[in-house]
């Protein structure tokens, strides 16, 4: 059965940290409107967003979970994972800052050298909150929200100071984010006395959790490039369409998110316990909310999207020409609204029966295509609206094509459809 508890503190916690983050951006919008300088600050925060989505903390709890047979492994397999992902956090931040420095101004790549080093903390993050939700304890993952959010609004009020100043504000959040979940789940539950009573755990290799990782993140981070994209087609774009990417992601964190989070871990177990039968009705119950919602939450914002777009931006002095421009970009996001829905669903599935290879090459499959048609189509002359739809087709195929591998390859001899 659905685990209500945990999905109402999941959506508690998500509602705060939107609430949060719908302040932020309205201070960004008072204190900047929709130009270059309001870029700017969206870039410092789109990057450490770029490797958090690439290596994110919903990313490392699946694989986390997954991976736990009982609580006795807990922390040999996180002390494992911790190591894996120092590793790669280094990397990417070395990437990351070379990039910068070649692509943007020697200012602009400075603030994102900064902001970046808060992602070292948003891992080790995630390895800690994934301990947590292994006992079912979504309640900091819910306070987890509300307390980031509430150093970027720090941030954005800095940034009228010294742009700087917010970059430093990151990091110390990101820091106090981590610390807090650590020293919870060291109170709470305390399992370091029991580690030695399991001699020999069976840890994930580098290369599995390498490929695991890459797997669950891949097709969450392709969308991150049409951003570093409009942050380059002209000033306010990346403003205009992260206000449309924040209306549309709204209902779908508070309903959706919840529910496919807070039911990880339990499917987690039933699957490695081999308790199939139970499985598969967990699975019908979690499939069918999903659609359901999902189903809702499209037909409002098919009939209420613009109303509601309308009246959030009366109140402020962009223009009603960038406001039609948000419209257009909030209109191509719900079209894309089920297969985003399909993806996650069966990106988790994947996870949970440890088909990282078999993910891994549908999803290295499916960005390779993303990146081709976006080197294509930026050597044109085109505008955002045209790559968004762009996006919309890839989600669909992409969606289409997880569908239909689980469907011919890996459920054969099953006649449940998870």
């Amino acid at each position: 059965m659905l685990n209500h508890k945990n999905i109402l503190s999941l959506t508690a916690g998500i509602l705060g940290g939107r609430i949060f983050g719908y302040v932020r951006e309205l201070l960004l919008l008072f204190f900047f409107g929709a130009n270059s300088s309001s870029d700017i600050i969206l870039l410092i925060f789109l990057m450490p967003d770029l490797v958090n989505n690439l290596v994110s903390s919903s990313s490392i709890s699946s694989i986390f979970l997954a991976e736990i047979k009982n609580s006795s492994s807990i922390d040999v397999v996180a002390s494992k994972m911790k190591m894996y992902l120092n590793e790669i956090a280094l990397i990417l931040f070395v990437i990351l800052v070379c990039f910068s420095f070649v692509y943007y101004d020697f200012v602009i790549a400075t603030y994102v050298t900064l902001a970046l080093m808060s992602i070292f903390f948003n891992f080790k993050f995630g390895i800690e909150i994934s301990k947590s939700q292994y006992f079912n304890d979504f309640k900091y993952t819910s306070l987890a929200n509300i307390i980031y959010n509430t150093g970027t609004i720090f941030a954005v009020v800095m940034a009228v100071l010294n742009i700087y100043l917010s970059c430093l504000i990151l990091i110390l959040f990101a820091f106090i984010r981590f610390h807090i979940s650590r020293k919870r789940f060291e109170y709470l539950y305390g399992t370091r006395d029991q580690i030695e009573v399991e001699l020999e755990v069976v840890v994930i290799s580098r290369k599995n959790f390498f490929i695991a990782l890459t797997s669950a993140s891949i097709i969450s981070l392709a969308p991150m490039f049409d951003k570093l994209i409009a942050f380059e087609i002209g000033d306010g774009i990346l403003s205009l369409f992260n206000y449309a990417e924040k209306i549309f992601i709204l209902p779908l964190s508070l309903v959706l998110v919840p529910v496919f989070s807070a039911n990880y871990p339990t499917l987690a177990r039933l699957w490695n316990s081999n308790n199939k039968t139970e499985y598969h009705f967990t699975v019908r119950k979690v499939v069918i909310t999903a659609l359901v919602l999902s189903s809702m939450i499209f037909v409002f914002f098919m009939f209420l999207g613009e109303p509601v777009i309308n009246f959030l931006f009366d109140f402020t002095n962009i223009g009603r020409p960038k406001v039609k421009l948000i419209i257009k970009f909030f209109n191509i996001l719900v079209l894309g609204l089920i297969p985003n829905v399909i993806i996650i669903w069966f990106v988790n599935v994947f996870l949970i029966r440890k088909l990282y290879k078999q993910l891994f090459l549908l999803s290295g499959f499916m960005f390779l295509i993303k990146i081709t048609y976006l080197l294509i189509v930026t050597n044109q002359t085109v505008n955002f609206e045209t790559i968004l739809i762009f996006n919309l087709i890839w989600l669909s195929l992409s969606a289409l094509a997880l569908f239909m591998y689980y469907l011919i390859s890996l459920n054969k001899d099953n006649n449940v459809i998870d």
